[in-house]
């Protein structure tokens, strides 16, 4: 198993959070980051709901693609109107 998700509830306010972590290992010590090391993966991953997470999980398990991009507009598109 290389993710896990974290359950993280509020105790004052309430709120729960869920979050996804990547098993780390370096030598023979193993711990968990909520920074994956996915390309286009910035800093954590996280949602409100367990069905939510579990959407982003499968998402960078299979997705594959995380960023997608698409060219709305170049100078090149002005030139010729």
């Amino acid at each position: 198993m290389r993710y896990r998700i974290v359950k993280e509830e509020n105790l004052l306010t309430g709120r729960v959070v869920y979050y996804i972590e990547e098993k780390k290992t370096f030598l023979w010590t193993t711990s968990w980051s909520r920074n994956l090391s996915n390309e286009g993966v910035d800093g954590e991953v996280a949602s409100l709901t367990l069905h939510g997470i579990r959407h982003k999980l499968n998402e960078i398990r299979w997705g594959g693609n995380i960023i997608k991009k698409e060219i709305v507009q170049t100078d090149d598109d002005r030139d010729q109107k």
